[in-house]
């Protein structure tokens, strides 16, 4: 049986970009080296809530 969308579920996938774009990892590693687990989870949160 096939899922059926809520409209809220469908506005939300409709408003994602197309394409998501990841750094490459040497930026990735520059970008969070030396942070601590605390900090490196508050920067994850905080672009997830950003997407």
């Amino acid at each position: 049986m096939p899922y059926t969308l809520t409209k809220e579920e469908e506005k939300f996938w409709l408003s994602q970009p197309d394409e998501i774009t990841i750094l490459p990892i040497e930026e990735i590693e520059k970008k969070y080296a030396g942070l601590s687990n605390e900090e490196l989870w508050q920067s994850i949160k905080d672009t997830i809530d950003n997407l």
